[in-house]
């Protein structure tokens, strides 16, 4: 019997309804696996990034993820660019290590993959390759609570570059948020 994509389509449909139910009568009251699951897509006409030797300089789509598990959390960070060629993959690893009423202190490191398109002649014909330079890096982030509506941070990173290329980088950047900054009832700035 030769099955056509529709029949297929429906079938797939139907199972999946039916193992949805089934589970679902099946599954017992368990802790969740993740406290929390977020994720954006974006899409830029400029490719910045926070560090400029890295950026693309062109229109670039953005894959934000983060998986929080207490005070730990994965965040998978994918651009690319609009012709679909990777751009940056960033795997961060954080831990809130201190929070309270007033402070906070993050710290985090993260693998990182940083492609580009590189032309080589291969056999007396020009061709486009796909390279990629690995980096490994670390971040610390305090940030003090003045008030409800003010927070003050320093943000440090340090990344290693393992192939040719930019080595050692050190960043650093001052940082403020101001929060429920009201101008009227409904209408205010954060």
């Amino acid at each position: 019997m030769k099955m056509t994509n529709r029949t297929l389509k429906n079938l797939i449909v139907v199972l999946i309804i039916f193992l949805s139910g089934f589970n679902a009568m099946a599954q017992e009251e368990t802790e969740p696996f993740l406290d929390d699951f977020r994720g954006t897509v974006s899409i830029t006409n400029n490719g910045i990034s926070l560090v400029p030797s890295f950026s693309l300089g062109d229109p670039a789509l953005l894959f934000d993820l983060k998986f929080t598990k207490g005070k730990l959390s994965f965040e998978p960070d994918m651009r690319f660019g609009l012709d679909a060629k990777p751009w940056t993959f960033i795997f961060w690893f954080r831990y809130k290590a201190i929070e309270n009423k007033h402070f906070s202190l993050r710290l985090g490191a993260h693998p990182a993959l940083i492609f580009r398109t590189v032309n080589v002649v291969r056999d007396g014909q020009p061709e486009e390759l796909l390279e990629s330079r690995r980096y490994l890096a670390a971040e610390v982030a305090p940030t003090y609570k003045i008030s409800d509506k003010v927070e003050l941070g320093v943000y440090y990173l340090y990344g290693h570059g393992f192939d040719e290329g930019v080595k050692n980088t050190h960043y650093m950047a001052l940082n403020s948020s101001f929060n429920n900054l009201y101008i009227s009832e409904k209408l205010y700035f954060n």
